[in-house]
């Protein structure tokens, strides 16, 4: 499967065929050369990871960017660490678990300096409203009311 079905891929999994499109993105991975660069290989990783959480796999997601993390660290390919932070906050969300938003935050905490250190502005503003959301959804559970809407 080229790069272009790829993402194209990752689209239809954004857009709801989580299913449909996590099984072509898995095939798809199992078809890179063993050679393939790294970056591929965490791309399609990442994805895949996020596509099982929205499947209701957090676990099983949690469990690809625990092995994506790890393989950057011994390879000292840190490009990518502040999206995989933002992503395993995600999942840990997903997850349910108890204290899940006090974990999740923490994650999206160490997102949001990572990419300010980097200056990677893009994924700063992906993670910068997660703590704000995360803060109002546990005043508004104090209080047993809805959190209001908070955004970038």
């Amino acid at each position: 499967m080229p790069l272009v079905d790829a993402s194209k891929v990752c689209g239809l999994i954004k857009r709801g065929d989580i299913g449909g499109g996590l099984e072509l993105l898995r095939t798809a991975f199992a078809h890179l050369p063993q050679n393939a660069i790294s970056l591929l290989n965490t791309l399609f990783l990442v994805e895949i990871a996020d596509a099982l959480g929205r499947d209701g796999k957090a676990a099983e997601g949690l469990s690809v960017i625990d092995e994506v993390l790890a393989r950057c660290e011994r390879s000292e390919e840190h490009w990518c660490v502040a999206e995989l932070l933002r992503i395993k906050g995600e999942l840990i969300l997903r997850k349910g678990a108890p204290h899940a938003a006090t974990a999740a935050e923490e994650h999206f905490l160490r997102s949001v300096d990572l990419a300010r250190r980097h200056h990677a502005l893009s994924w700063e503003a992906a993670d910068i409203h997660k703590p704000c959301t995360l803060a109002a959804r546990s005043r508004s559970d104090r209080r047993g009311t809805q959190p209001a809407a908070v955004g970038v």
